[in-house]
């Protein structure tokens, strides 16, 4: 799920776009209203209700793409398309095909601007699990997703953002961006790029534990963020797995690193006061044994040593993102305040701390 954009950045979504989209796309009834929706950074995303139709009321998940963030829109929608037919509804969202055509890549409008839809998913979604069962249950949900996806038959996926786990050309593009320090604000940063350029040692940890051939290649999410899950109303179990564009070869590190620092921190990803974060152990504990438990079956002893690593990596990883656009000025992230960027960059750094701490 995705945020409002903001001015400036040519990222504010067309809402007026959003009441004639049902004429674009195989949905039925009539529109009894809609609503922006999640609070994520990349695309923007609307829920539209419709009464009347011949399955009675229902919901539909409208999403503009970001095609800042995904230059080549038709790649990710081949991609999202071999994924979500592979699924076919296993714990996994339904596409809403559009009229013309009756593909499910989307429709672009007048402005310009390209969208996507799909079947609302009923239940909730929670931005840290409330406790170690939804951990479990989010972990194995995870793992299950790598398993159904490793005899999807070819072509291999491609990567919809290239380069998207590339700990060095990360690494490249920050170091650029305090060298060119383009909006004058690296003073100010000081002590978390120091921070980041000590935290790199867990990249070249990860390095070394591929060369030394301990973690297989494998489809995995990407971006496995605990907002990307939905549950039920309990909270118990997992009905779907959402935001599926980065769906890609990676290594099962980035998605159980993922769950961890965005699901097992005891507090927002952007709070104020990082100090006050920590991680919770029995959260992060209940991620592994999920995955672990579901992913048994494929889960190499190579693969289950390097677990550790999985959160303090990704938590390395967002924060040099985010310090790099907050550099940069804050041109790829959404950012709701001044120095947004650099709050986030703040926490993911205290969370490295702490997983690193054990």
């Amino acid at each position: 799920m995705a945020a409002a954009g903001r001015p400036g950045r040519g990222r504010v979504a067309r809402t007026t776009v959003v009441p004639a989209l049902h004429r674009l796309f195989a949905v039925e009834g009539r529109l009894e209203g809609w609503a922006r929706v999640g609070h994520g950074h990349i695309h923007d995303t609307f829920v539209a209700s419709y009464s009347g139709g011949a399955g009675g009321p229902t919901r539909i998940v409208y999403q503009r793409l970001n095609t800042d963030v995904f230059a080549d829109p038709d790649l990710l929608a081949a991609n999202v398309a071999r994924v979500v037919a592979h699924l076919d509804g296993r714990e996994a969202p339904r596409p809403v095909p559009a009229r013309v055509g009756g593909g499910t890549s989307g429709v672009v409008v007048a402005d310009g601007s390209r969208w996507r839809a799909w079947r609302f998913v009923e239940g909730r979604t929670v931005d840290r699990f409330e406790n170690p069962a939804q951990a479990r249950a989010a972990g194995g949900a995870i793992a299950r997703l790598t398993a159904r996806l490793a005899d999807l038959p070819g072509p291999a996926l491609v990567e919809p953002i290239a380069g998207f786990h590339d700990f060095g050309r990360r690494m490249a593009v920050f170091e650029a961006a305090v060298a060119a320090d383009a909006r004058g604000r690296v003073g100010e940063g000081g002590p978390e790029i120091d921070a980041v350029r000590r935290a790199s040692s867990l990249a070249a940890d990860f390095r070394r534990a591929v060369a030394d051939d301990l973690l297989p290649t494998r489809l995995v999410h990407n971006d496995a963020k605990a907002e990307n899950l939905v549950f039920d109303e309990a909270g118990c179990e997992v009905r779907a797995v959402v935001d599926l564009d980065t769906v890609a070869p990676g290594t099962v590190l980035f998605d159980v690193g993922d769950l961890i620092r965005s699901g097992a921190a005891t507090g927002p990803e952007d709070d104020p006061d990082p100090a006050a974060v920590d991680v919770d152990r029995d959260l992060a504990a209940g991620v592994v044994e999920g995955y672990t438990a579901a992913g048994a079956d494929f889960l190499t002893d190579g693969e289950r040593e390097c677990l550790p690593l999985a959160g303090p990596l990704m938590a390395f990883e967002v924060a040099q993102r985010f310090l790099t656009d907050h550099l940069a000025g804050d041109v790829y992230f959404q950012v709701h305040r001044p120095d947004h960027n650099l709050a986030r960059a703040r926490t993911q750094l205290r969370l490295v701390d702490r997983l690193v701490d054990r």
